[in-house]
């Protein structure tokens, strides 16, 4: 039964003589002078029918046949839910500052079976915010006796801080999520007019400020910083202190959404406060969708634009991925204007670790022409370099004042790469590159 659940214990009993029999009744039948062995239906475990006594029913009970191969894929087209062996289980959960929510689970468990569709579901809904994952504790029983796990299935919630609770209650993906966001850190920071400039300032990603129509945040406002929470800063301006910031910002409604960019620019939200509306806005505002947080650069670090000699070359490009703009610099009015838009360029992604945007001269441009096995090449021509990895990928567009796009797929990891045919030489030979007729 604790295997089968009510389906199979009526099969079992139909094997047998001892159909018609409820579980006392067996149960005293069998140690209260009810016979042990031969006919007569008294062996209640088996599944073909006839004799076998007490022994065969110790065997039933300590060597449960095999199950069935297929009954152990509960999750293998599940891509968002988490499956954990002893040394992942023991390394991560309840020891970083996530909050996992772990299923520990037998694939041949019945109850087990009915909630992996909603489990499935819950770790999609759930993705960015809650790591939720899966124990089978059949093939890996370690992390199960540890937790000292003694039904299936067991859901348990393992705090950022080590403590664990279990759910205990209708098991559908909604109920499942409202608990688990329950726990999730609170990472919003009540301001006011007079603290929100520091905010701002310290804060080097982008910034996002609910001003709020109550004393505090919507649950789901702590969602959505849980799920940015290293790609954007989330700060609340309770409705009573929220006059004089308001004012600066130019809100004049109740509750706003403003966003501050990483280049000081700011949007207003006018779409639904609702959760996917949101999080579809708030990914269009990110800066980039790389998971590390982005560090401040000290002022003076030299992060600005750089223009690449022989002797700085090798160094800036083997520390950074380089973007690279090659330019013409015979008509100086025109290699000022270049240049000015290449500089607001480096200022604008000067925030970005291991990014650098460069220039050189097209009369050196002979050792990426080689390197890339792209020949000739027009100037201003920009690619971006990776030279850890040997490769490269070249912008489509020459508007030097419209390389925004091409450096967010640069720092979003959605760039298309290609290998370098052949290593850059950076040596400055002198050699001019012969412009086209």
């Amino acid at each position: 039964y604790d295997q089968y659940g009510d389906e199979g214990l009526k099969q079992q009993q139909g094997g047998g003589g001892g159909a018609g029999m409820d579980p006392f009744t067996m149960f005293q039948h069998f140690f209260n002078g009810g016979g042990g062995g031969g006919g007569g239906g008294h062996f209640f475990f088996q599944t073909n029918g006839g004799g076998g006594g007490f022994q065969r029913f110790h065997q039933q009970q300590h060597q449960q046949p095999p199950p069935k191969q297929e009954s152990r894929a509960l999750y293998t087209d599940a891509k968002d839910v988490l499956q954990l062996q002893a040394s992942a289980f023991n390394t991560y959960v309840g020891k970083t500052k996530d909050v996992w929510f772990v299923n520990f689970y037998s694939p041949d468990c019945g109850h087990c079976r009915q909630i992996a569709p909603e489990w499935t579901k819950l770790a999609s809904a759930l993705k960015g915010t809650v790591k939720v994952a899966v124990v089978n504790c059949i093939e890996d029983p370690q992390p199960c006796q540890a937790q000292s796990i003694r039904a299936y299935p067991t859901l348990r919630l393992f705090k950022p801080d080590g403590g664990a609770t279990d759910f205990d209650g209708e098991r559908s993906q909604q109920r499942l999520a409202t608990f688990a966001q329950r726990f999730l850190p609170n990472l919003v920071k009540t301001l006011s007019a007079a603290t929100v400039p520091r905010f701002i300032d310290e804060n080097p990603m982008g910034k996002v400020l609910l001003f709020s129509a109550k004393g505090s945040p919507a649950p789901l406002f702590n969602i959505l910083a849980n799920k940015f929470r290293d790609r954007l800063a989330f700060g609340v301006i309770p409705f009573s202190t929220n006059d004089a910031a308001a004012f600066q910002y130019g809100i004049s409604k109740f509750p706003s959404l403003l966003v501050v960019r990483t280049d000081g620019t700011t949007h207003v939200y006018d779409g639904l406060m609702a959760q996917d509306s949101l999080t579809t806005y708030l990914e269009s505002q990110c800066a980039t969708r790389d998971p590390a947080p982005r560090a401040r650069v000290p002022a003076g670090s030299g992060a600005g634009l750089v223009e690449l000699t022989a002797a700085s070359a090798a160094e800036v490009c083997s520390k950074a991925r380089c973007v690279l703009a090659l330019l013409e610099t015979a008509n100086h009015d025109q290699q000022a204007e270049s240049l000015k838009k290449l500089a607001a360029l480096a200022a604008r992604y000067a925030h970005v670790r291991g990014v650098r945007v460069v220039w050189m001269p097209m009369s050196q441009a002979r050792s990426i022409e080689q390197a890339t096995g792209l020949g000739h090449l027009s100037s201003p021509f920009v690619l971006a370099l990776d030279l850890k990895r040997n490769r490269f990928s070249a912008s489509s567009s020459t508007d030097l004042g419209s390389l925004g796009p091409f450096v967010d797929r640069l720092t979003d990891g959605e760039l298309k790469w290609t290998a370098l045919v052949a290593d850059v030489k950076w040596a400055d030979d002198g050699s001019q590159h012969e412009t086209a007729s």
